[in-house]
């Protein structure tokens, strides 16, 4: 469940950290052929870091982007 008190404010790096170490888990799964749920991590990190699903979509978007920029 999001924490009330980070609406609006910015990520602190644990958090960022948790999201992109998540993000990479996710690609290697899907690189390698290993099942994963998407939904079950976005629960999961909803419930460490205390960000909404959507904050925890659009951070993972970012990270696509610098990504495929850098192809």
């Amino acid at each position: 469940m999001a924490d009330d008190e980070k609406i609006g404010k910015p990520r602190r790096d644990d958090e960022l950290d948790a999201i992109i170490a998540d993000y990479f888990d996710m690609l290697g799964a899907n690189l390698t052929g290993r099942p994963h749920v998407k939904s079950r991590h976005s629960t999961a990190l909803m419930e460490r870091i205390g960000r909404t699903h959507r904050s925890i979509e659009f951070k993972h978007l970012n990270i696509s982007a610098v990504l495929v920029l850098q192809l």
